[in-house]
């Protein structure tokens, strides 16, 4: 299980940084979201997430009001004593190994603004076992960390 959890870490690890190389609901700013979502550069970083997570679990954007939603399906269904210790273990490795560089979550907020033109973005990860249930879920904005 610390193996799954240390991969699961690198994947939300790679895809902080694609996010932070290319930026990141039907309200307006919800439209914009979506045009962004469906922009080619947008399509291969979330390709590469894809690829990165091959096998363990699905990844998906969508928008939703000001929100570029991340959602992680696992491929299979943790249990509860599993959702737990995965809970336990991402947030206490995540939160310094992915929110911890703040130029980085920065440049992903500006590039969100400039590309795809929304004043306020937020940057919500939601995690989802096997059956579609919410286990984790946060919203990152600039001002969160």
């Amino acid at each position: 299980m610390k193996k799954v959890m240390v991969s699961i870490v690198a994947v939300f690890a790679a895809m902080v940084l694609v996010l932070g190389m290319a930026g990141c609901g039907c309200s307006n700013e919800e439209k914009k979201i979506n045009d962004y979502i469906a922009s080619e550069d947008f399509q291969t970083q979330l390709n590469t997430m894809k690829d990165s997570a091959s096998g363990m679990m699905d990844v998906d954007a969508k928008a939703s009001g000001n929100k570029l939603c991340l959602i992680m399906k696992f491929n299979i269904q943790l249990t509860d004593d599993q959702v737990k210790l995965f809970k336990e273990q991402f947030e206490s490795q995540a939160s310094s190994q992915l929110f911890g560089d703040d130029e980085s979550l920065n440049k992903t907020f500006e590039e969100i603004k400039t590309k795809a033109g929304v004043a306020n973005p937020v940057i919500s990860i939601e995690m989802q076992n096997a059956d579609g249930k919410t286990i984790y879920q946060t919203d990152i904005t600039p001002n969160s960390k």
